[in-house]
């Protein structure tokens, strides 16, 4: 027998459930920084790319300028795994060039990531994708602590915004965030925020992505560590379901070690999702 005739047979006999399942099962995963990246840097050492884990050239993220890489430092907030660690007053990373699948018009988008913000007097962007043109998607935390999700087409008169009631500063948290079929939610650590809104913003300017910044010239920075961040979108609507993002949260959450964070009654709250 061929050896890639064993191959396919030894795929065909795995017993259902006996795989982890990672972001790539996502049919509209747009890019996929993971924690992993960092494993094999040198600790407190100054970050310029966070590539990636597809290996999609035009999602990497990037600081060109020396004294604006975030450093990998080794965190107790995430079982000592190396994460990035902003500074929150000049570190940030950018995409000037992100992939044409981000002009989603009135489509689908998520968000995901596993953060420990520290506290601060002011906005702590996230993450800020489009902004650098009349259109905007926006994760961040207010001056209160709040996990926000705010989204704003060029022809739209006004921005349709989804929060989460709650001072995360100061704490590990799982932060999710989508506009589904129009409608718009985040989650905190697998709970639904209680402020929700519909969106039908076009989102169609490919302008940068900035991680840490609300833009690439650098304003309303985020202090403390991201561990990991996964998004994706489409033109297409009903991309994500209620099971799609529990595993998105249940695969995040494990992988950065923060499972104990997920909510008492959240499915992979106990071990991670397998398919």
């Amino acid at each position: 027998m061929k050896p890639t005739a064993i191959k396919k047979q030894n795929r065909q006999i795995l017993p259902s459930g006996s795989r982890l399942w990672t972001p790539t099962r996502l049919k509209h995963l747009i890019a996929w920084h993971s924690v992993r990246r960092f494993e094999n840097v040198a600790a407190d050492s100054a970050q310029e790319f966070w590539y990636d884990t597809v290996d999609v050239s035009s999602n990497t993220l990037r600081q060109t300028e020396e004294a604006k890489r975030p450093l990998a430092k080794i965190s107790s907030n995430f079982g000592n795994r190396k994460v990035l660690d902003f500074d929150g007053s000049n570190d940030f990373m950018t995409n000037t060039t992100p992939p044409d699948s981000l002009d989603i018009g009135d489509g689908d988008f998520f968000f995901c990531a596993a953060i420990a913000a520290a506290t601060s007097t002011i906005n702590q962007t996230i993450m800020s994708l489009q902004r650098e043109s009349a259109d905007e998607l926006r994760l961040f935390l207010t001056a209160a602590g709040v996990f926000t999700f705010r989204i704003k087409g060029g022809s739209q008169p006004d921005a349709e915004v989804a929060s989460a009631a709650g001072d995360l500063e100061g704490s590990v948290n799982l932060v999710y965030a989508e506009r589904i079929n129009g409608s718009m939610k985040v989650y905190v650590n697998g709970t639904v925020g209680s402020n929700t809104d519909s969106s039908t913003s076009d989102i169609t300017s490919n302008t940068a992505t900035c991680l840490g910044s609300l833009n690439s010239t650098g304003a309303q920075f985020y202090e403390g560590q991201i561990a990991e961040v996964v998004y994706g979108g489409s033109t297409s609507k009903g991309i994500m379901d209620d099971n799609k993002r529990q595993r998105l949260e249940g695969y995040m959450a494990h992988r950065c070690k923060i499972s104990k964070r997920l909510a008492s009654n959240h499915p992979y709250r106990k071990s991670p999702p397998r398919f």
